[in-house]
């Protein structure tokens, strides 16, 4: 593990790591327009439960990582569209995703997968003024909302600590039945004081519960009750501990308007999911509910609270606070939820949208041990060239004779994977111009072993180019040349002598490349072959059709 982390250079991880959060930030608009669309257009307001489970989703989306695809997600679905086809090039592959529509733009800001000399002082003068720009802008922002978070909840904690433990009876018997009602186990403490207008709750594993001291004291119980109902409704739910989680994805994508977003509306379907647990016990009535959030209102300033550090019974701002109050007129609320149907089509729709990288893009699949004998295949008589080996956008040329080629055994140079793009021509992602792919990929996970194709000398072993990142290059007998591409790491130096087979580095995601794949490339005598020709790929899956 150790050498693999080593493998890396500084600028290339900063690479990666922003070109992560870009696609991650890409990925999170997309699922933000499909949920706000489908809670504001469908289910209109109604069915709180499916509406939190469904912003849960958005939160799901940024901590899934931006390569989790599956065959039966929307992208798949739609990956051989003509319109995809159109957007995305003929080969859908994983240099050729919508994500490289925003390279030219990475690129401009500083930010290339280009690697750079292992000595951290080199690779730290090697970086641009935007790349560390943007780093320290990530770094300052984080450090910013953690202050922001830890002092708002240092507050709430003093509070705690400086207010009084209620002891009356009545009050403590309130506890007891929701408790019980509730089946929670742990004890809970309620504490007053008159330093602040709003009740909430804290702690996970010692829930602790505040009411303001102007509530005790009205000597209206019921409606005291119906505020600690809420409060344990929080608890029941272990609210605190998933607000935590939300507080912490806030923190690490503060610059991102998804998350702010769906953090407002699970905070209104929380509160709303918590009425509906107190009002369906019957315990208490809608009118005393709703008078009890009325005394609440009359305290407090009822301020949007987008950053909540606490679940409690006024978190809400004044819109969704009123329509809390029109929903206690309905009927349904009186009823019991029924979960299991949002949380079974939550999950349904969530394998739906969320793989939003293309299907081969299955790295379980990729990974999944094929046979340990490694097929071959002798050269076929005919195979179309290139002369120019930097020419991207050259045509074959005619096809060579049987007499051109010698009957040299190659090997195939990875033993599993995904094959997602073939050697021929096709529509550029990015320039939609049709150019020729001069190698076959093949997608699997970091760290897969590459082998050489044959016998022959390492003539390059090299972590900088800018568009293959770290590749090796192998020249073997009678004038053939084999290149490997986005590697992770290399375990040979030029000049090495290898044998066929023999493990020369690892699959990696390094240069030009979204998802880690092995680009291989076959040459005789400077002219340009199709792998094909050459090893007998049939025992990998392919991505094509």
């Amino acid at each position: 593990m150790a050498e693999f982390w080593t493998s890396f250079s500084l600028s290339e991880m900063i690479s990666t790591f922003y070109n992560h959060l870009l696609l991650q930030s890409l990925y999170g608009l997309i699922i933000m327009a499909v949920i706000l669309l489908f809670t504001r257009y469908v289910l209109r307001g109604r069915f709180p439960y499916f509406q939190y489970c469904l912003w849960a989703l958005l939160f799901l989306r940024f901590i899934l990582p931006p390569d989790f695809s599956t065959a039966f997600s929307a992208r798949a679905f739609l990956e051989d569209t003509p319109l995809i086809a159109y957007l995305w090039g003929d080969e859908v592959t994983q240099q050729q995703t919508f994500f490289h529509d925003f390279l030219p733009l990475a690129e401009g800001l500083g930010f290339s997968s280009a690697t750079t000399t292992s000595k951290n002082t080199a690779e730290i003068s090697s970086l641009s003024f935007w790349q560390i720009s943007m780093l320290l802008f990530w770094l300052l922002g984080i450090g910013v909302s953690a202050f922001l978070f830890l002092r708002k909840i240092g507050y709430y904690h003093r509070l705690i600590r400086q207010s009084t433990p209620v002891t009356a009876p009545e009050l403590l018997a309130i506890i007891t039945h929701w408790r019980s009602h509730f089946s929670i186990k742990k004890r809970v403490l309620l504490v007053t004081d008159r330093s602040c207008p709003a009740p909430f709750t804290m702690g996970v594993l010692r829930p602790v519960i505040f009411i303001p001291q102007e509530l005790i004291s009205s000597q209206k119980q019921a409606r005291v009750s119906a505020i600690v109902a809420h409060e344990m409704a929080h608890i029941k739910r272990f609210d605190q501990l998933w607000i935590r989680c939300q507080n912490l994805l806030q923190i690490i994508y503060f610059f991102h308007p998804a998350v702010w977003i769906a953090s407002r509306y699970m905070n209104q379907s929380r509160e709303q999911i918590c009425d509906r647990l107190v009002l369906s016990s019957g315990s208490v009535s809608p009118r005393d509910y709703g008078r009890s959030m009325l005394d609440v209102l009359k305290m407090t300033s009822m301020e949007a609270n987008t950053y909540p550090v606490f679940a409690g019974f006024s978190n809400n701002n004044l819109s969704h606070f009123t329509t809390r109050l029109k929903t206690l007129k309905k009927e349904s609320i009186m009823k019991k939820q029924r979960i299991c149907l949002p949380i079974l089509l939550t999950i349904l729709l969530g394998l739906l949208i969320l793989p939003l990288a293309p299907k081969h893009f299955n790295t379980s699949t990729a990974a999944a041990s094929l046979s340990d004998t490694t097929p071959t295949n002798t050269l076929a008589v005919t195979a179309p060239l290139v002369t120019s080996f930097g020419d991207d956008t050259a045509s074959p040329t005619p096809s060579m004779t049987a007499a051109n080629l010698h009957a040299l055994t190659f090997t195939a140079p990875i033993k599993s994977g995904r094959i997602t793009s073939h050697y021929g021509m096709r529509k550029n992602p990015t320039t939609k111009k049709k150019q020729l792919h001069k190698g076959i990929d093949i997608a699997a996970p970091i760290g897969t072993d590459v082998f050489s194709a044959a016998d022959g000398t390492i003539t390059i072993a090299e972590t900088s180019d800018s568009n293959h990142g770290k590749r090796i290059s192998v020249q073997h007998s009678d004038g053939y040349t084999t290149h490997y591409s986005h590697l992770s790491k290399i375990d040979v130096q030029a000049g090495d002598k290898v044998a066929a087979g023999e493990v020369i580095g690892a699959v990696g995601n390094t240069g030009v490349s979204t998802a880690p794949h092995l680009h291989f490339e076959v040459y005789q005598n400077d002219q340009l072959l199709d792998p094909r020709d050459v090893i007998d790929f049939s025992f990998l899956k392919s991505g094509k059709k």
